[in-house]
């Protein structure tokens, strides 16, 4: 038996050992990856000085006197508390991670609530339209909001898409709603209330976030219908006749809140019994599949024209359809269809 085997030096060892291998734990859950270089450097440097140090104040020689049969009962002591110690610290970190999970866990849930009440689907015959319109969030609360009103004879129709998603988009898609419905009341034009909106979440979003909107407005005046519409740095509304011919209503506009001072300017559209109105966010037709291509815009109209005439239940099923076969949902998807009776 070498006489520097000791349990002085197992102390010692023990110490030097545990610090270690802390660090290279730290380093892996918090993924602070720049510290394997320090780690390594420290290893390098101070694991000679830390020894000698330890010799020089005579730690190793801290049981040299005891019998074997003593040192040995000494060492599997040692390492008992050593063993009891790492297990107390597993468990309060795996208690601390379980605590920090389940808080998580039942955020994301109030989330979904959230977005599911906030952003109901929508599938009802308003007497002047039929409407059928779902959101699809890409995680527990989405940034696309969908809301259809009818008051005082107008049936209104807005998709609006918050950038980015989760939980940040949905709290801003949130307040989107929530004036939208405060300043119907009043019964606005649309490029007035679009106007407002824009100045309002100009001051209220942060600098790197916007909104985009379409909305369009459906009413019947001496005996024909027309549409006004309005959109804010979204994808064209397309109109479809009964027919198959295909309009796109353009957006001429910045997001909402880019530009405090933009003024937005609203259109107004014909239309006939069976047409067809269809709003989207860039989720669907920015899909991409694995070799990095989107769907685009042209492949999705053409499906539209084509299943025109479906039940508008089976025209979005087509659509989702369409984008999930090209490639993985990694953005809100939202669809709105409004049929015109």
């Amino acid at each position: 038996m070498m006489p520097n085997k000791t349990p002085g030096l197992a102390l010692a060892v023990s110490l030097f050992a545990g610090t270690i291998a802390s660090g290279w734990a730290a380093t892996s859950i918090y993924r602070a990856w720049w510290a394997i270089a320090l780690l390594i450097a420290f290893q390098a440097v101070f694991t000679m000085p830390y020894f000698d140090a330890g010799s020089k104040v005579g730690l190793y020689a801290w049981g040299e006197g005891m019998s074997e049969r003593v040192r040995l009962v000494l060492l599997a002591g040692m390492s008992a508390v050593g063993v009891v110690i790492g297990y107390v610290y597993t468990l309060m970190y795996v208690r601390g991670v379980t605590a920090k999970a389940a808080t998580a866990s039942a955020e994301l849930d109030m989330a979904r609530q959230i977005h599911e009440r906030v952003v109901p689907p929508v599938e009802k015959d308003f007497g002047i339209a039929e409407v059928y319109g779902k959101s699809h969030p890409s995680s527990e609360m989405g940034g696309d909001l969908l809301d259809v009103t009818l008051r005082e004879g107008l049936l209104d129709v807005y998709l609006a898409d918050v950038s980015g998603h989760g939980v940040k988009a949905g709290l801003v898609m949130g307040m989107v709603k929530s004036a939208i419905r405060m300043r119907q009341r009043s019964t606005p034009s649309l490029d007035v209330l679009v106007s407002d909106l824009n100045a309002v979440l100009a001051d209220l979003m942060m600098a790197d976030m916007f909104t985009t909107m379409a909305c369009v407005r459906i009413a019947r005046r001496d005996g024909s219908t027309c549409a006004e519409f309005a959109l804010a740095g979204h994808w064209p509304i397309l109109h479809v006749t009964s027919s198959g011919t295909l309009t796109e209503l353009p957006n001429e506009h910045l997001p909402l809140g880019v530009d405090s001072n933009e003024l937005f300017q609203s259109g107004v559209v014909q239309l006939r019994a069976g047409d067809l109105l269809v709003l989207i966010t860039d989720g669907l037709i920015e899909v991409q599949n694995s070799a990095g291509k989107e769907l685009g815009f042209a492949v999705f109209k053409e499906l539209i024209v084509r299943d025109r005439a479906k039940p508008l239940t089976e025209l979005h099923d087509a659509v989702l359809n369409l984008a999930r076969q090209h490639g993985k949902q990694l953005d809100d998807q939202s669809l709105v269809l409004v049929r015109v009776k």
